[in-house]
């Protein structure tokens, strides 16, 4: 190995040593790295390089999750613009495809009122639609992991929040407090 090592030193360009030359130790030499040295590197390399590509992916997750509800939102809105020409929000079996084709007994009409394309979410992947009655729609996204019903489904609007609430001011609009009834038939009997 010492002759091919001074062979290659010959035969190089001036200033540059060969691969083989900074494992040759037989002389003492402190240059280079042992095989290990170079192993230990390259892991921490993969180490970093693994790190960094998982938090990108992450972010791109994030990113898609909160393109997918601003897009539900917005369908939202063509939804609005249907029930305020059509008189009622599609029914379920006529789906977000109202939103694109007239069904048979919409008489008025007036779309269409979004693109195909905008009917996918940022996974390629249709978005649900159901109608839960005259007044409350619920749009529905697979999420990440692409199955309905798992716990990262993104849906518009938050049905269950907005249902406590208009029950819950539904509610506190039939009870009258005691003290408010009384001086209210207080005043009734004062002409």
């Amino acid at each position: 190995m010492n002759i091919r090592t001074t062979r290659l030193r010959q035969e190089g360009e001036e200033g540059k040593t060969s691969l083989l030359f900074i494992f040759d130790r037989r002389h003492g030499s402190k240059e280079g790295m042992t095989i290990i040295e170079i192993l230990i590197v390259i892991a921490l390399i993969g180490t970093i390089t693994t790190l960094i590509m998982t938090n990108v992916l992450n972010k791109n997750d994030e990113a898609k999750i909160d393109l997918t509800t601003v897009q539900e939102k917005k369908i939202g809105e063509n939804l609005d613009f249907y029930k305020l020409h059509v008189g009622r929000y599609p029914t379920t079996e006529d789906g977000l495809r109202a939103l694109l084709q007239a069904p048979s007994e919409a008489g008025t009409w007036r779309g269409p009122y979004i693109e195909a394309d905008k009917l996918e979410d940022s996974w390629g992947r249709e978005f649900k639609y159901e109608n839960l009655g005259p007044t409350h729609y619920q749009i529905i996204s697979a999420g990440p992991d692409g199955e309905l019903g798992s716990a990262d489904d993104i849906s518009f609007p938050d049905v269950k929040d907005t249902v406590g609430k208009v029950q819950s001011f539904e509610l506190n609009i039939g009870k009258i407090p005691e003290e408010e009834g009384k001086a209210s038939a207080t005043e009734e009997a004062v002409p």
